[in-house]
Protein backbone atom coordinates (compact mmCIF):
# COMPACT_ATOMS: atom_id res chain seq x y z
CA UNK A 1 0.00 0.00 0.00
CA UNK A 2 1.09 3.73 -1.15
CA UNK A 3 0.58 5.82 1.99
CA UNK A 4 1.19 9.73 0.62
CA UNK A 5 0.80 13.01 2.79
CA UNK A 6 0.13 16.01 2.12
CA UNK A 7 0.74 19.03 4.68
CA UNK A 8 -1.49 22.75 4.17
CA UNK A 9 -0.32 25.57 5.80
CA UNK A 10 -2.85 28.32 5.79
CA UNK A 11 -2.81 31.63 7.35
CA UNK A 12 -5.86 32.99 9.75
CA UNK A 13 -6.79 36.21 10.03
CA UNK A 14 -4.83 36.52 13.69
CA UNK A 15 -1.36 35.37 11.92
CA UNK A 16 -1.32 32.24 13.85
CA UNK A 17 -1.43 29.18 11.31
CA UNK A 18 -3.83 26.07 10.50
CA UNK A 19 -2.12 22.92 9.61
CA UNK A 20 -4.27 20.50 7.58
CA UNK A 21 -3.08 16.76 7.43
CA UNK A 22 -4.38 14.80 4.80
CA UNK A 23 -3.15 10.96 4.56
CA UNK A 24 -4.27 8.93 1.35
CA UNK A 25 -4.28 4.92 0.95
CA UNK A 26 -4.59 4.49 4.68
CA UNK A 27 -5.34 1.27 6.34
CA UNK A 28 -8.99 1.12 8.06
CA UNK A 29 -9.48 1.10 11.11
CA UNK A 30 -5.73 2.06 12.26
CA UNK A 31 -4.26 5.45 14.01
CA UNK A 32 -1.34 7.29 12.23
CA UNK A 33 0.18 8.89 14.86
CA UNK A 34 1.54 12.62 12.91
CA UNK A 35 3.51 14.77 14.43
CA UNK A 36 6.75 17.58 13.76
CA UNK A 37 9.95 17.69 15.37
CA UNK A 38 12.13 20.66 16.05
CA UNK A 39 15.59 20.53 13.97
CA UNK A 40 18.26 20.40 16.44
CA UNK A 41 22.06 19.51 16.86
CA UNK A 42 22.31 16.19 17.34
CA UNK A 43 25.40 16.60 19.81
CA UNK A 44 22.73 18.05 22.00
CA UNK A 45 19.84 15.51 22.04
CA UNK A 46 19.45 12.60 24.08
CA UNK A 47 19.90 10.14 21.74
CA UNK A 48 22.15 11.39 19.15
CA UNK A 49 18.90 12.45 16.50
CA UNK A 50 19.18 15.88 14.47
CA UNK A 51 15.60 16.78 15.89
CA UNK A 52 14.47 17.17 19.41
CA UNK A 53 12.66 13.87 20.26
CA UNK A 54 9.59 15.83 22.14
CA UNK A 55 6.97 16.27 19.43
CA UNK A 56 6.58 20.11 18.87
CA UNK A 57 2.66 20.35 19.57
CA UNK A 58 2.29 23.82 18.79
CA UNK A 59 2.92 23.02 14.89
CA UNK A 60 1.15 19.87 14.72
CA UNK A 61 0.51 16.69 16.57
CA UNK A 62 -1.86 13.89 16.91
CA UNK A 63 -3.24 11.10 15.31
CA UNK A 64 -5.27 10.20 12.33
CA UNK A 65 -7.77 7.67 11.93
CA UNK A 66 -7.30 5.35 8.67
CA UNK A 67 -10.36 4.67 7.02
CA UNK A 68 -9.34 2.41 3.78
CA UNK A 69 -9.06 5.77 1.88
CA UNK A 70 -8.24 9.73 2.79
CA UNK A 71 -7.93 11.23 6.05
CA UNK A 72 -7.39 13.86 7.53
CA UNK A 73 -6.52 15.77 10.71
CA UNK A 74 -6.13 19.93 11.17
CA UNK A 75 -5.21 21.90 13.88
CA UNK A 76 -4.04 25.50 14.55
CA UNK A 77 -0.95 27.29 16.33
CA UNK A 78 -1.17 28.69 19.66
CA UNK A 79 1.50 30.93 19.46
CA UNK A 80 3.43 29.95 16.07
CA UNK A 81 3.06 33.03 13.46
CA UNK A 82 2.22 31.64 9.71
CA UNK A 83 5.26 33.89 8.79
CA UNK A 84 7.97 32.46 11.42
CA UNK A 85 6.26 28.73 10.45
CA UNK A 86 6.92 29.43 6.86
CA UNK A 87 9.97 31.35 6.64
CA UNK A 88 11.77 30.11 9.80
CA UNK A 89 10.80 26.90 11.30
CA UNK A 90 13.34 24.10 10.73
CA UNK A 91 11.96 20.84 11.36
CA UNK A 92 10.69 17.17 10.76
CA UNK A 93 7.28 15.90 9.84
CA UNK A 94 6.34 12.31 10.50
CA UNK A 95 4.02 9.90 10.02
CA UNK A 96 4.52 6.63 12.09
CA UNK A 97 3.29 2.96 10.92
CA UNK A 98 0.18 2.30 13.44
CA UNK A 99 1.24 -0.95 13.29
CA UNK A 100 4.02 -0.72 15.21
CA UNK A 101 4.75 0.89 18.88
CA UNK A 102 5.35 4.38 18.45
CA UNK A 103 9.41 5.17 18.97
CA UNK A 104 10.76 8.76 17.95
CA UNK A 105 14.07 7.32 17.80
CA UNK A 106 13.48 3.59 15.81
CA UNK A 107 13.54 5.18 11.82
CA UNK A 108 11.88 2.00 11.35
CA UNK A 109 8.41 3.15 12.56
CA UNK A 110 8.73 6.09 10.30
CA UNK A 111 6.61 5.80 6.79
CA UNK A 112 6.84 9.50 5.93
CA UNK A 113 9.49 11.65 7.24
CA UNK A 114 9.57 14.96 5.60
CA UNK A 115 11.87 18.21 6.26
CA UNK A 116 10.61 21.80 6.71
CA UNK A 117 12.84 24.35 6.35
CA UNK A 118 13.94 27.53 4.77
Amino acid sequence: RDLMATMLVEELIDGRAKITVILSNTLDGFTYPVHSHDAADPEETPNGTPYNETPNGDVFAGGIEGNGGSASASSETEELLFRDLINNYEGFFVVHDPTQEISTTDLTTYLILGLTAR
